[in-house]
């Protein structure tokens, strides 16, 4: 009360919390899309990178071919 006198109180509606994770695979092409080339390049393991999200697990896996269309333009699509 002697910080926020002035304020006053609200009370908002209550939500359920969820637990859920807002991985995708297009947000990590995102991801990949923003390091330079060279260095994405360097992170292939037998032609391929897996990419595990460290909050649910699940495992995202991008061949040659996935490599290729982050940076063809659109007219390449």
């Amino acid at each position: 009360y002697r910080l926020f006198h002035q304020e006053g109180v609200r009370i908002f509606e209550p939500r359920p919390l969820v637990d859920g994770c807002r991985c995708s695979r297009d947000r990590l092409k995102v991801v990949l899309g923003r390091l330079p080339r060279d260095e994405v390049m360097a992170m292939r393991q037998e032609g391929r990178i897996v990419m595990t999200c460290q909050f649910c697990n699940q495992a995202y896996e991008f061949d040659a071919a996935d490599l290729a269309s982050i940076w063809a333009g659109p007219e390449d699509r």
